[in-house]
């Protein structure tokens, strides 16, 4: 997880690019600077936010968004 992470930090930083992370737990997100947030429930866009959702998320767990 921490490979990933430092990876898509360095691409961030030397490219200036953006990432797209699908993940089923925020883990990989921790050593990484979220801007924008989306959850998806059954293929369905339900709830987007900053990345302090991710926080919320980590808090409180999904169940809100089912």
């Amino acid at each position: 997880v921490r490979t990933v992470s430092r990876g898509g930090q360095e691409y961030q930083k030397n490219e200036h690019g953006a990432r797209l992370i699908i993940t089923h737990s925020t883990r990989i997100l921790e050593a990484l600077q979220v801007d924008h947030t989306h959850i998806l429930v059954k293929g369905r866009l339900v709830h987007s936010g900053d990345g302090s959702l991710v926080d919320e998320i980590n808090e409180h767990g999904f169940e809100r968004f089912e």
